[in-house]
């Protein structure tokens, strides 16, 4: 009975991690590091990553491959830089800096005019936030 009980504190405990397919990540953040309805993952992490993945099955095959990377690159940065201690604002800070070197590395670039117009008018769209709308305004000045 012990060891079953050890078990399932164990398995409640582990931190899934980023993924291509799922935003899972930020609610198992919000979780961990509670920072409630205006803090970076509940304000617009979350949303932002909803977002892409409800439209991910309407869009190119190119665009479609773009979202499942970035929703990783903006996992995947994250989940590397969190510590026991990160606070809020640490959190929200490091999220946003990932994103613009997220979007190049994953080939924001080299996507059509129309899948680059589709990602700036959902990164503006519903999630009225001061962030949404800076990362909006810098994505089309990314590229070279």
């Amino acid at each position: 009975m012990k060891l079953i009980l050890l078990i399932i504190i164990f398995s409640s405990s582990v931190f899934a991690g980023p993924s291509r397919t799922s935003c899972a990540f930020y609610q198992e953040l919000e979780s961990e590091f509670p920072c409630g309805r205006n803090g970076y993952v509940r304000k617009f992490g979350k949303p932002l990553c909803e977002k892409y993945l409800k439209a991910e099955p309407y869009q190119t095959e190119g665009l479609a491959h773009w979202f499942q990377e970035v929703r990783f690159c903006l996992q995947d940065e994250l989940d590397k830089n969190l510590h026991e201690s990160v606070s809020c604002h640490e959190i929200r800070n490091l999220a946003l800096s990932s994103h613009v070197g997220c979007y190049q590395a994953t080939g924001f670039c080299e996507l059509s005019v129309k899948e680059k117009l589709t990602v700036v008018r959902l990164t503006s769209g519903k999630i009225f936030t001061r962030e949404a709308l800076g990362l909006a305004l810098k994505l089309p000045g990314i590229c070279p």
